[in-house]
Parts: structure tokens; sequence; C-alpha cells
């Protein structure tokens, strides 16, 4: 696997990969995409890093799943990617042992908690199912957890939500992955989620203060489970 595309969310997650990879900025995408891309070249691999941006509107993050499908698909068409790497933070449960700053490999399959489409040829469609990679011997060298991961555009959630991530087994609550998995997965690449926990969903403080307090060194773990994984490849 010598082309990866790491596909990250947000620029503070991203910036510590960036700095590990020593890449560059670069300017591949068309200019009315809002994502940036950072490439170069480190041990035989050619690397391309893709982030959402930051949104002109708002001036924050584009988070979610439309920036990333955008932003994949758009960086797929320019980038022959062997593997696909979806590194990012996520919430997670304490209730199934889940520590901040703990690193999980996603597991097959990657769905929604939010497509609520409660018409039978519709329904299964609504909570999608996508493959990624078989990571448990990446797991078990890494000294890593495997975990189901479920996404929503949310970064709280209601009953329905709630529901819906048990019914799902989901051990990471977040916000891209299953968008990305969904463009892998019509390209036909190999696709490998990375996700560390800034937040305990069942937790008793609100998701938003546990996401910023823990935000930092939890990026700087996920950078360190990305770096490890990137030799093995």
């Amino acid at each position: 696997m010598k082309n990866i595309l790491i596909y990250v969310a947000m620029q503070s997650e991203a910036q510590p990969i960036i700095e590990a990879l020593d890449l560059t900025i670069t300017s591949l995408l068309p200019k009315a995409l809002p994502m940036q891309t950072f490439a170069g070249k480190k041990d035989k691999h050619h690397y391309l890093l893709v982030t959402s941006g930051k949104s002109t509107l708002y001036g924050v993050d584009n988070v979610g799943t439309e920036p990333a499908a955008v932003g994949l698909q758009a960086a797929l068409q320019l980038f022959d990617a062997d593997l696909v790497i979806n590194a990012g933070t996520a919430g997670g449960w304490q209730t199934k042992g889940a520590k901040i700053a703990q690193v999980y490999l996603g597991k097959s399959p990657i769905r929604y908690h939010d497509h609520r489409i409660p018409i039978p040829t519709f329904e299964a469609y609504g909570r999608g199912s996508y493959p990624c990679m078989d990571t448990s011997e990446l797991a078990r060298k890494l000294n890593l957890t495997q975990g189901f991961i479920s996404t929503s555009n949310s970064l709280d959630f209601n009953q329905d939500c709630d529901r819906l991530m048990q019914e799902n087994n989901a051990d990471c609550k977040e916000m891209e992955c299953a968008a990305l998995a969904w463009v892998c997965h019509l390209y036909q690449k190999p696709f490998l989620p990375v996700k560390a926990i800034t937040d305990f969903v069942d937790g008793k403080h609100p998701t938003a203060e546990q996401f910023q307090q823990n935000l930092n060194r939890t990026c700087e773990a996920l950078k360190n489970a990305v770096i490890k994984l990137l030799a093995i490849i």
C-alpha cells in the first residue's frame, strides 16, 4: 500500500499527524471546495491528508457527513489511494469500558443513527451498513481496541438516536465515518477507521464540555496510534 489517503475532519485533530509525517499544504482540490490537502512522502509511502476545512459562512470546521463525503470523493478523483484511513475523535461509553484518549480501530459494519426512514423499503438504506477492513490483527499487534462506529450529524443525541446506537452495538459515536465508508464502498477502496475518545456518551457532564476539555490529549493519542499503524501497514 504505497498511496495512503488520510481523512481528518477537524484541523485540530489533523495537525499532530501533519507534523509527525512532515506533510506540506497543497492546493489540489477545486477552488470552490473548502477542504484542505496536505501531501508528502515518508518511508516509501505517498500520503495525502485531507481536512474538511473551515466554513466561510460560520468560521468553524466543516464537521459532519456532507463535507466528509464531498471532500473524500474529490480527493479520490485526484489521488489513486491504495488505502483510506479516517482518523478522528469520538464519544464512548464508560459502561463499555471506554477511557478518555483510548484509541479504537473500527470494525464492520459502520452505520448511522440519525438516518431514520421508517418505510420498510428504505429503513435499511437509512441505517446503512458499510464495510471496513478487518482490523483484528492490527488491533492485536498495536494493543488497540476494536469497536463498532455509529455516525450522526449531531454532537448530542435524542432518545431515538440512543435507541439506534444501542441497536448498532456502538462503541464510538462520531460525525463522519459512515459517509466516508459509503464513498469507499462506491470506489472499492479499503477503509480503515481510527477513533480516539474525547467524551463519554453516558457521562455526567455535557458532551461539548468534555470534548473541549479532552481534545488536545486525545488528538495526541490519536496521532501516536496512527503513526504506529502506518509503520506496520
